[in-house]
């Protein structure tokens, strides 16, 4: 689940992007070393709107120019999000996980999930060494 709301606008942007395509690549490392067949991921992103930009799938290539496609614009709306990946994740058989790389409070949200204590308090991610 990535952040693309206006205060992501450039470096924190550009930050972003490379940490989750790290983070793509570990998983997808990880996903090697243990025979192929063992994690799916998905993108979310959100702004003022949340969007389903890619649905489950263990195609490195596709994750990767959606998350270099994004740009930063619009208000912050985490629980849209929270929302899609619940619905995203229903019909996956393995482990649930979802990874959530934002910069700080919701200012605009429409609905309340059930989590948004814990969600709101967590610290924003560490940008990257350079």
């Amino acid at each position: 689940i990535l952040d693309r709301s206006g205060s992501m606008a450039g470096t924190p942007m550009l930050h972003l992007k490379a940490g989750a395509k790290e983070f793509v690549n570990i998983i997808t490392d990880a996903n090697a070393q243990s025979g192929g067949n063992m994690y799916e991921m998905g993108l979310i992103s959100f702004a003022a709107e949340a969007t389903t930009d890619v649905p489950l799938t263990g195609n490195i290539q596709t994750l990767n120019a959606a998350i270099e496609g994004l740009e930063a614009k619009g208000n912050t709306n985490q629980a849209g999000a929270f929302q899609q990946a619940g619905a995203m994740l229903q019909g996956f058989d393995g482990k649930k996980v979802a990874v959530m790389f934002p910069d700080g409070m919701p200012r605009r949200t429409k609905a309340k999930p059930r989590c948004t204590k814990h969600a709101t308090s967590w610290a924003p991610a560490t940008p990257p060494p350079p």
